[in-house]
This record gives structure tokens, sequence and C-alpha cells, in this order.
């Protein structure tokens, strides 16, 4: 019996991943930003002035001065591009580590001032 022991598919290529061969014959969309397009974008989200800024709240101050970069959605998409994700951009404290309290069995234990709610008021 002719190929015993090979499973059906074993003589097909490899697949290949669907993004990058989209990506290499693919023209690029004649709605998408150019070059110069996205480095202004970049430069806007990453100046000092909106350093603490989410890409949202760009976008609507750069509107209300009656600038438009680019859409809300396209500024998050040009920050994850460039950064790899779209994180928290505020400057954070770095608090250290709170220690449990630890319970030893052979303390006393501590009832206030020594008093028993009995002895009071007598």
């Amino acid at each position: 019996m002719p190929g015993a022991g090979r499973r059906a598919g074993d003589d097909l290529p490899a697949p290949q991943p669907a993004a990058a061969a989209a990506r290499e014959g693919a023209p690029r969309p004649a709605r998408a930003l150019t070059d110069a397009e996205r480095a202004a974008v970049l430069a806007e989200l990453c100046s000092e002035r909106f350093a603490d800024s989410a890409p949202a709240q760009v976008y609507a101050t750069l509107l209300d001065e009656g600038r438009y970069l680019a859409s809300e959605r396209t500024m998050y998409r040009v920050f994850a591009a460039e950064h790899g994700q779209v994180r928290e951009r505020r400057r954070s404290s770095n608090t250290p580590p709170t220690r449990r309290p630890s319970c030893s069995p052979n303390a006393p234990t501590r009832s206030g001032a020594g008093t028993s709610p009995s002895s009071r008021g007598r």
C-alpha cells in the first residue's frame, strides 16, 4: 500500500501567517496617513504638553484649538504601533510593598487598657 504511514496533507506547503502575506503584496490604502502625518501625530502625543494625557484627551484638546491631525482611534493606533502597547502614561509613584501583620500564637493578648466591659461604670 503506497503512502502508508503518511498523513493527508503532508505534501502541502506550510501555511503562511495571514497578516504577513497580506502586508507584502497589498497596496497602501489611499486614506492611510503618510509618514510625515504619522510623525506629526506621534510628536504631538509625546510632547511635554500632552505627556500625561490619553490620546482621547489630546484629540479633544486639539479639536478645541481648531487643529485636526487624525481621528482618536488613529491616534491610539499610531501610539500603539510606536510603543508596542497603549499603557498608562502618567507618572506613578512606586509604593513599597506592605508587610502582612504576623500572628504569634505565644504572644499575650492585649485588651485595650486592661479593663473588661463588666468592670466599667460600677
